[in-house]
């Protein structure tokens, strides 16, 4: 297993009176290639768990192993983090380089990338997320769009050559357009590299679209972790929680409850359609 978290416990301020437990005994797996969306309400524990990912936050109790070492104890978090990229939300807030090459390589070359590797690095990296080099590469990455800062900064990891890429809300405060860059961004990290990626997002549509499993984190424990056409079954646990379902989901089980034969687990637009001619040519 390329990522493996078992029984991981997490409390802020442990020893305290003001302790509070985030993470209660998550057991979660990350698999070569796979894209796993990670859902739940706000104050789940979502960016406490993903900082679990990459040595960021240690386990109170349990593991967190990748390649099947253990973090800080048969490899050092400052090594996993050579491995498992974090794109925090806004991480455009934090650039301060004068061009779009000096921010991508920045990370590689603090990893130690050779001078004469780092431009192949950085293009590599731009061409990943669907910016051209020669374009970009001399550009004040403050002058860009925000869906255009977001890639690079999505870019400055993948020039560190990950095996897993962590996103936080990564279409957080962007506007349609924006948006829409980033996810088509991922999905061809998804189809065309040997990349795990894992996906946080508030958006059902977003992670319908995209994800091959969704675990469900709810109070610190995981609830959930199928298919995405499993877990969305699951409407009115989900949207107790304030999840909700993406809204074909949403539509195809409203029609089946007034007693339409639809199926409840279709959650893509031209399956949608088919499914719906059928039922009304009946």
């Amino acid at each position: 297993m390329l990522l493996e978290l078992k029984e991981v416990h997490f409390s802020y301020m442990k020893g305290t009176k003001l302790a509070k437990r985030v993470l209660q005994g998550i057991n979660l797996s990350v698999r070569e290639g796979e894209l796993l969306a990670l859902i739940g309400p706000t104050g789940s524990g979502k960016s406490t768990l993903i900082q679990h990912l990459n040595g960021l936050l240690r386990p109170d109790k349990g593991k967190v192993f990748v390649d099947g070492r253990a973090i800080g104890e048969t490899v050092a978090p400052r090594l996993v983090r050579h491995k498992i990229g974090l794109v925090f939300q806004f991480p455009e807030k934090q650039f301060f380089e004068e061009t779009v090459f000096k921010e991508v390589s920045f990370g590689a070359r603090n990893a130690g990338c050779p001078e004469e590797e780092l431009e192949n690095r950085v293009s590599k990296a731009l061409s990943m997320v669907g910016l051209d080099y020669h374009r970009f590469k001399d550009r004040s990455p403050f002058s860009l769009s925000g869906g255009e800062m977001r890639r690079v900064a999505i870019a400055g990891v993948l020039a560190m050559r990950p095996k897993v890429m962590i996103l936080d809300e990564p279409t957080s405060g962007l506007d349609v357009h924006g948006k829409e860059e980033i996810i088509k961004s991922v999905k061809q990290l998804r189809d065309g590299e040997d990349l795990a990626i894992v996906l946080v997002s508030h958006d059902m549509d977003e992670v319908a679209s995209i994800a091959d499993r969704i675990a469900v984190l709810d109070k610190g424990k995981i609830i959930l972790d199928d298919l995405p056409e499993k877990v969305f079954l699951h409407v009115e646990e989900l949207e107790k929680m304030g999840l909700g379902v993406p809204k074909i989901v949403s539509l195809m089980t409203e029609l089946a409850k007034a007693g339409f034969d639809v199926p409840t687990n279709v959650f893509d637009l031209e399956k949608a359609r088919i499914a719906l001619l059928n039922c009304f040519k009946s």
